[in-house]
């Protein structure tokens, strides 16, 4: 049996245009609307082989496209800006606009694609990224909070502490409607919930730091644990050249992740016997308390991927 052949096409997103590398005879660039992208999809649809888009994760420009493509059952990935640019760099390409970094974001998915290093966006996409808009929104809230707690200290005026305290009352109220939110999707999404109670035994994972895995981490069960922890941006990379030797350190990753599952590992390294001991382990032996603490979230991500990857796996209550 002959195997289908992949055909990659790369589509850089911007508000208003989608910017495509070659793929057939149609136009290089479309609007980034529901038409130029019902037109996009039928231009896919009409090809021989087996299409993958990748594009750039842009902060929501691409959502529309993402979900369009996943509902047409066409194969999509979407990458992290800083490695196409890494990537771009290696091949010498000097020059850039939108169709040059469509072609090259082709050309990054065929290589990555080849090593087995490029993910496809799930299809419940959408179910996450509305999640994922509420966790956002939620921290967002959380830290206004918290900048207008501040300015209590020292005291200002009367007219303007008032004004402050209104402040936080009224922002008090958004996140108790954001919170609502968040409990009714969980409520509408029973088909994470086995992740959430199985994780949700170890002494660390809380509510948020499980429903975060679920938003942020889609890739979960579907990559190794050390790929894991790169996504997080936990995994130590290695820093040696000839005779010279630094430190290994940790970089990139999804900061929203990181940030939560810092403070579940700070919560397990004090309540989880096995984490702790751990913890405990690394401190006394000489570790900084913050390299140890990250040693404990990537033990951390590695059991959420774990209990992803295998649904009858339930990890031991500690």
């Amino acid at each position: 049996m002959i195997p289908t052949a992949i055909v990659h096409i790369g589509v850089d997103v911007s508000k208003r245009h989608l910017d495509l590398s070659p793929f057939d005879k149609g136009l290089a660039r479309v609007p980034n609307d529901r038409a130029g992208i019902r037109k996009l999809i039928q231009r896919i649809g009409a090809l021989e082989g087996s299409p993958i888009v990748t594009c750039e994760a842009t902060g929501g420009y691409e959502r529309a496209l993402l979900l369009a493509l996943v509902e047409a059952a066409i194969q999509v990935a979407r990458v992290n800006p800083g490695q196409v640019r890494h990537f771009i760099r290696s091949q010498a390409v000097g020059a850039k606009n939108d169709r040059i970094d469509a072609r090259m974001l082709a050309r990054f998915a065929a290589v990555r694609h080849a090593e087995d290093q490029l993910f496809v966006v799930v299809a419940d996409e959408e179910e996450r990224w509305a999640l994922r808009e509420l966790l956002t929104r939620r921290t967002q809230l959380k830290q206004t909070i918290l900048q207008e707690k501040n300015r209590l200290d020292p005291a200002p005026g009367k007219a303007v502490a008032a004004d402050i305290r209104g402040h936080i009352r009224h922002l008090e109220g958004r996140l108790k409607k954001i919170e609502t939110a968040i409990n009714e999707w969980v409520r509408a999404h029973p088909g994470f919930d086995s992740f959430r109670t199985r994780l949700g035994r170890v002494n660390g994972f809380g509510r948020i730091s499980l429903l975060t895995l679920i938003a942020f981490m889609p890739e979960l069960g579907k990559v190794s644990a050390k790929r894991a922890a790169a996504l997080v941006g936990v995994a130590p990379y290695e820093r040696q050249s000839g005779d010279s030797r630094q430190k290994a350190r940790i970089f990139g990753g999804r900061g929203e992740v990181r940030n939560t599952l810092y403070m579940a590992a700070m919560a397990a390294s004090r309540s989880n016997p096995v984490l702790q001991t751990f913890y405990e382990r690394l401190v006394s032996s000489g570790k900084p308390r913050k390299l140890a603490l990250i040693a404990v979230l990537r033990k951390l991500v590695a059991l959420a991927n774990k209990v992803a990857e295998d649904p009858d796996f339930v990890p031991i209550t500690a």
